[in-house]
């Protein structure tokens, strides 16, 4: 690993977030690799697995350990805590410049769109870092305040020229709900509205491995694809081993990788 990704990821273990975002203005679009993208998450801790994730008997020698409940439902072996990497600017703006390589390796031309969105709240300060460096129309989604499970998406105060294409760019999905929220709100306030053929998505962990990456009418374009079998909560080997079931992995985060 060359310089200056070495010192990146020494100043993100040491916590010295001012030191890293100095370093990013010097890391290029072609340096933000799935490879260095996945480092930034180990060395921000951010990202867990089950010893016994890629199991392909699906026997957990581990029931000691705990596993996961996905916002889905669906019980697993692996989670990337995508806000602890997000939340940090430059570190957001990093993770903007991978998927921004990840489009010009699959010959995206951004003179293909005009609009940049990403869901509320989660992708919010992600797809502005996209717009921002491909210098395109932004604006944010908001949550539906009447939707008590928080997954219905609103587009307001703000009208998208008929005809004109958005390119809808998520920080992680399992079953590709969120980005179809996405587009089902941008669409019902911009009934003349298009969607560009490709949702790229930091994270991108699909329920079913074998089911084609489709969110609506795009293909989903991961910067990180884990493919780490998910389990109905009726069918999970952890929960028929003992292994306890972390319901809010992002609250119990500290005991889930070993901190606490």
């Amino acid at each position: 690993m060359s310089e200056p990704k070495i010192p990146f990821l020494d100043a993100i273990r040491r916590g010295d977030l001012r030191t890293a975002m100095s370093i990013v203005s010097c890391l290029g679009i072609e340096d933000a690799t799935p490879d260095l993208v996945e480092s930034v998450f180990s060395a921000c801790q951010a990202g867990w697995r089950h010893p016994d994730c890629e199991m392909a008997d699906h026997e957990v020698k581990h029931p000691d350990i705990a596993h996961v409940v996905l916002r889905s439902g669906l019980h697993s072996g692996a989670y990337y805590n995508c806000p602890m990497v997000l939340r940090n600017a430059a570190l957001c703006m990093f993770m903007a410049k991978a998927i921004v390589h990840e489009m010009q390796a699959s010959g995206i031309n951004p003179c293909d769109f005009q609009w940049v969105a990403g869901s509320a709240t989660s992708a919010i300060g992600l797809s502005f870092a996209v717009a921002t460096l491909l210098g395109k129309n932004w604006h944010p989604l908001q949550k539906d305040p009447s939707d008590p499970k928080g997954k219905t998406q609103l587009w307001q105060k703000c009208a998208i020229p008929s005809g004109e294409v958005v390119l809808n760019v998520e920080e992680l999905t399992t079953t590709c709900g969120t980005p179809e929220a996405v587009q089902a709100a941008i669409r019902q306030a911009n009934p003349a509205v298009e969607f560009f053929g490709y949702t790229p998505v930091l994270i991108y962990r699909p329920a079913d491995l074998a089911a084609p990456n489709r969110a609506g009418d795009s293909i989903i374009l991961p910067v990180l694809k884990i493919d780490v079998p998910n389990y109905e909560r009726d069918n999970c080997p952890y929960c028929e081993a003992g292994s306890e079931a972390i319901t809010d992995p992002k609250k119990d985060w500290a005991k889930l990788i070993g901190a606490a």
